[in-house]
């Protein structure tokens, strides 16, 4: 295994971050998708499964800061959420779980879920609590559910990187 080769994975990532960002807050939008999946979730944890903590944190740090650009949340919350959940699940699947496909969409489900607390809990629970069964179900229910199917094609994508540049799972840049 060669040492250039971590770097050109580290490229690979960060341009696949950097165009899912652009997918999920630019193009999708102005294409007039009504419900948007959040993409950059998915992928940060199939990254997370692949790569240590500190690795999975920088990628996340990247992903978070840019969809907090276009987030209407106060500025550095989905960094801090992204970057939380990354290393968590990348702890998680080094230590405690085996890293399959199954594992990756429970990190996944998991991650959303926390995200539309933290949603909730930041935009819309201070508002009107009377409306919130229906924000959740029009708003944060199909995005939820456009999400899970995207983690298996990044978890094969990730995994078709690493054996394409002969660079194991978990190592360090």
């Amino acid at each position: 295994m060669h040492r250039g080769n971590r770097y050109v994975k580290g490229a690979v990532l960060a341009a696949l971050i950097l165009f899912t960002a652009l997918m999920q807050n630019s193009f999708l939008p102005a294409f007039g998708a009504r419900h948007t999946a959040w993409l950059l979730t998915a992928l940060i944890t199939a990254v997370a499964m692949h790569e240590p903590e500190l690795n999975a944190a920088g990628y996340a740090l990247l992903a978070g800061v840019l969809w907090d650009v276009t987030s209407p949340l106060p500025d550095g919350t989905i960094t801090l959420f992204l970057t939380v959940c990354a290393c968590a699940c990348s702890l998680l699947a080094r230590c405690l779980f085996r890293r399959t496909m199954l594992t990756a969409i429970v990190f996944c489900v998991g991650c959303n879920t926390l995200f539309c607390i933290l949603t909730l809990a930041f935009q819309y629970a201070v508002k009107d609590f009377s409306a919130l069964p229906g924000v959740v179900l029009q708003r944060f229910l199909p995005s939820f559910l456009l999400t899970v199917p995207a983690l298996p094609a990044f978890y094969l994508l990730i995994r078709a990187v690493e054996k394409h540049l002969s660079v194991k799972a978990g190592t360090t840049i």
